[in-house]
Formats: structure tokens, sequence, C-alpha cells
């Protein structure tokens, strides 16, 4: 390719491209609105609250099981209680 081949290709591309752009704008505005209406839904802060408190649970769950652990492997091997 030459090089005026080139800048004329790229002037074209250019001046396909810019409605695209232009349009880009708005329709990225409509899904930050949409985003924002699925986000102020109950359902959403609901769902993140159940996450949150799964976190929790499981942080506890697995400090008892491995205390649990800990005791009955001392138990078997005759060591002194941690």
């Amino acid at each position: 390719m030459t090089p005026m081949r080139t800048m004329r290709t790229m002037r074209t591309m250019k001046a396909r491209s810019w409605p695209a752009v232009a349009n880009a704008s708005t329709r990225e505005e409509e899904n930050i609105k949409g985003f924002k209406q699925f986000l102020l839904r109950g359902n959403v802060l609901d769902l993140a609250v159940a996450v949150v408190i799964a976190a929790a649970f499981g942080a506890v769950v697995t400090a008892i099981a491995a205390r649990r652990c800990a005791f009955c492997t001392s138990v078997l091997e005759g060591a002194p209680r941690p």
C-alpha cells in the first residue's frame, strides 16, 4: 500500500466511525442510568447484605472447625491442648 492510499483509508475510516463515536456517549449515559436503576432496587441491596453476612458466617465456621480439628489432633497425639 502506498502512503497516500493509507492516508485516504484512514480518512474514510474516521468519517465512517464518527457517528458511532457521537452516539456512544448517549448510549453510555443510557447504560449508566439503567445500571443505577438496577442498583437502587431493593433486591440488589438485599443481595449485598446477604453476601456480607454469608462471608462473616463463613469465617466464623472456618475458625470453629479449625479449632475443633486442632483439639482432636492434640487429643489423639497426647499433646497439650491448644
